[in-house]
């Protein structure tokens, strides 16, 4: 009970609602969640996109702008960086990559299976293969032992065969 009365404080108090940002001139691309969810009090929200610029973009502002009480409220972010590389953060594509493939599978559950979604979740899971069996044990599909090559009769819930768990 004490969970429930918990979540319902938290909800009754947003501290920022209709979010929007301002990515500040860095040319973004598949950021999740696809919109941003209000924030309350206790909570945080993470976003994870890709960016392409053809240089590092350095002193970047980011403004994040939203209501508070009824009232616009904007928070300004300076002196950011856009780095084309940087290896210090290079959990980063994994992390897009889990996010990519939770979508891509939501929009399967939600749209019905279509071969464009299934060829991209193939495609970044062979590219983070490293990351497959993490990836997999979020959706829930069973471990089959040590697999080197696709192996008929594996299935991610909704996409059918034809995906090996790569441990």
């Amino acid at each position: 009970m004490y969970g429930v009365s918990n979540f319902f404080t938290k909800v009754n108090y947003p501290v920022l609602t209709d979010l929007q940002i301002d990515m500040g001139g860095a040319k973004t691309d598949l950021i999740y969640p696809r919109s941003i969810p209000d924030v309350f009090r206790g909570s945080q929200v993470t976003l994870i996109g890709r960016y392409s610029n053809a240089a590092s973009l350095d002193a970047i502002s980011l403004r994040l702008t939203g209501k508070s009480s009824g009232q616009s409220r904007s928070f300004t972010y300076d002196k950011l960086s856009f780095p084309l590389r940087a290896e210090a953060n290079d959990y980063l594509p994994r992390l897009w990559a889990t996010r990519r493939v939770g979508w891509l599978m939501e929009q399967v559950r939600t749209n019905g299976e279509q071969k464009e979604l299934r060829d991209e979740i193939d495609l970044i899971l062979a590219r983070n293969r490293n990351e497959v069996t993490k990836i997999l044990d979020q959706y829930g599909v069973p471990r089959v032992g040590n697999v080197e090559e696709k192996v008929p009769g594996i299935a991610v819930p909704g996409l059918g065969a034809a995906h090996t768990r790569v441990e």
